[in-house]
């Protein structure tokens, strides 16, 4: 039996003053939805135009402006109620190779606060060094970058068993860092 795992990240996009008016009124949306939300859901929310000429999505019951993420699924907390913030971390996204990347990056915005998601890319690939299952593959990574570096290969095993192994498996001295997120655990290169 194969079982997947949907990771599209989606959030119930809903009117914030039918929301404090004790009505539940929105939607689910795919990230990639909520850049025209009316588009995809006529029946929730509708654009609109201020006399001023600035246009809008509003709610098509109360017509109120304010719409806000109320339930996310598959987004970093750093997004939380932010409409905006969705669609930056959609278009951070698409500049990624979602495959591979995707889990890493929201672990990473997990870990660093900030809104600036496009911003953060260049840092992210910097930082990031690879994600494991258990604890155990983590440290032993460590520990054989930690002989690659220190060219530790050619000693003698006797040598070897001399050598404080906890140490040789703590990421802080190879100026790394370690992060659980959802079940995983992630390597990151101070910088």
């Amino acid at each position: 039996m194969t079982t997947t795992t949907d990771t599209t990240p989606r959030g119930w996009l809903g009117c914030l003053a039918c929301y404090n008016d004790g009505r539940l009124r929105g939607t689910w949306l795919n990230l990639d939805e909520l850049a025209e939300p009316a588009e995809h859901r006529p029946k929730y929310f509708q654009k609109m135009t201020s006399p001023s000429g600035y246009e809008f999505t509003a709610c098509t019951v109360c017509h109120g402006d304010e719409l806000a993420l109320l339930d996310t699924e598959n987004l970093p907390r750093t997004v939380g109620e932010s409409w905006g913030d969705a669609l930056a971390y959609a278009e951070a996204l698409d500049s990624l190779d979602l495959d591979e990347h995707r889990e890493a990056f929201a672990a990473y915005l997990d870990n660093h606060y900030t809104a600036d998601f496009v911003g953060v890319l260049d840092h992210f690939h910097d930082s990031f060094v690879a994600s494991f299952d258990y604890m155990t593959e983590c440290e032993d990574f460590i520990e054989d970058t930690a002989y690659d570096l220190l060219d530790l290969d050619g000693l003698s095993h006797s040598v070897r068993d001399l050598l404080d192994r906890d140490k040789l498996r703590d990421p802080s001295r190879l100026d790394m860092t370690t992060t659980n997120y959802d079940g995983r655990v992630y390597l990151w290169r101070d910088c």
